[in-house]
């Protein structure tokens, strides 16, 4: 087994997309609110947990809640995942609201619990970064090189000490059969994540942990 047989989900978010905010209280109350329910660790959580429309018009079935890759998803995408025993996911209950304080019925927090080791940057190439056309001369990590040793079989995991949401050939393939497009499945063995990028993402988690 290698990571040739892996997926990175990458959140392929149209401008037109609603998104979604956490209630500001969360934040006050509770802290990083968004990684614990990312992770599902929901101790001290009032739910439901309330979700805010920020941005966007169009509504559809994976609303995003920035970072990390914390999602909610419809009854549709739920009954998918189930119809076809997709593992290593479970749902919180949610209060969804439009910019006008109303309810939006129909959809689920998306909490991930399956796992893998951690990653291993010292396995991967440091090539030119050739994912955006914008930025030049930078330097990336080609392949994400996750613990596979340590990985539980779930076809939806994080990797430890990481957020990255990572799915199985089985999720590539239903993806694809139900035509769910608002996560791009990337083999990990092409994925790029610039050097500069991660550096700032090191310097934050220092800061959170020393808040």
């Amino acid at each position: 087994m290698n990571i040739n047989q892996f997926y990175w989900l990458e959140d392929c978010i149209p401008a037109i997309t609603v998104q979604l905010n956490l209630e500001d209280s969360y934040f006050k109350q509770h802290g990083y609110v968004e990684k614990r329910l990312l992770v599902g660790d929901y101790e001290g959580i009032k739910f439901p947990a309330v979700f805010i429309h920020y941005r966007g018009r169009r509504w559809e079935d994976i609303l995003g809640v920035g970072w990390p890759p914390l999602y909610v998803i419809s009854e549709n995408i739920k009954n998918i995942f189930e119809k076809n025993n997709l593992t290593g996911w479970k749902t919180f209950p949610v209060e969804v609201l439009n910019k006008r304080k109303k309810k939006v019925e129909g959809y689920y927090g998306m909490t991930i619990t399956g796992k893998c080791g951690p990653v291993d940057d010292s396995k991967s190439e440091i090539v030119p970064y050739t994912q955006s056309r914008y930025v030049l001369g930078e330097k990336a990590y080609k392949g994400y090189y996750i613990g596979l040793d340590k990985w539980d079989g779930s076809d939806f995991f994080i990797p430890e000490e990481d957020s990255w949401l990572i799915g199985s050939q089985k999720v590539v393939d239903v993806f694809k059969e139900n035509q769910i497009k608002r996560l791009k499945p990337v083999n990990l063995a092409d994925v790029e994540r610039r050097l500069v990028d991660l550096e700032k993402d090191e310097e934050q988690d220092d800061v959170e942990e020393k808040e």
